[in-house]
């Protein structure tokens, strides 16, 4: 789908095709011309660390305060809260490569359309993917109870969702960004 500033993209291949000869070069030239219109790399990065600070906080206050407790009734699944604590500097970078991969992900997806209601969709989606590909498969898979099985799908669908709207509220297609600041 061709998103609302697709004009402005069309307009510059277009004119890059008027003064190329070879199909190929302006195949290609299309592409990297899109894609220069599209991507804003500043706030792919900015989306990506906003999204990783709102998402360490949540994962603070669910899985190391709220489900605690929870998670300690399985001390052969999951280790405990102080070796997990120590392993705090990997999970964070970990963490923070992933969000410019899904960052990534988000930026080429991104419609053109309302920022949050991208973000929404991107992260419903993303959800919907997480609930069956790691919550089902890891209740599947590990010696743990349907409580909280439950309770860190329910966790993991609205951090998903929470990940997806900050993506989409920061996040803004270069061609985008640019018109805004005129």
């Amino acid at each position: 789908m061709l998103c609302e500033f697709s004009e402005f993209c069309v307009d510059r291949c277009s004119l890059q095709a008027s003064n190329s000869v070879n199909s190929a070069q302006f195949g290609r030239s299309i592409c990297s011309l899109w894609e220069e219109c599209v991507m804003n790399w500043s706030r792919l990065a900015l989306a990506a660390v906003a999204a990783w600070i709102v998402d360490s906080v949540y994962g603070f206050a669910v899985y190391a305060k709220a489900l605690e407790s929870e998670f300690a009734r399985y001390p052969g699944v999951f280790r405990p809260m102080d070796v997990v604590n120590g392993n705090l500097p990997l999970m964070f970078a970990g963490s923070l490569l992933a969000f410019f991969a899904l960052a990534y992900i988000f930026a080429k997806g991104h419609e053109g359309g309302n920022g949050l209601a991208e973000g929404l969709r991107f992260g419903f989606v993303l959800a919907v993917f997480e609930f069956g590909a790691i919550s089902i498969g890891n209740y599947g898979v590990m010696n743990i109870g349907r409580k909280i099985a439950c309770e860190t799908a329910v966790a993991g669908f609205v951090e998903a969702l929470i990940s997806g709207a900050v993506l989409g509220l920061v996040y803004q297609p270069a061609a985008l960004a640019k018109t805004m600041r005129a």
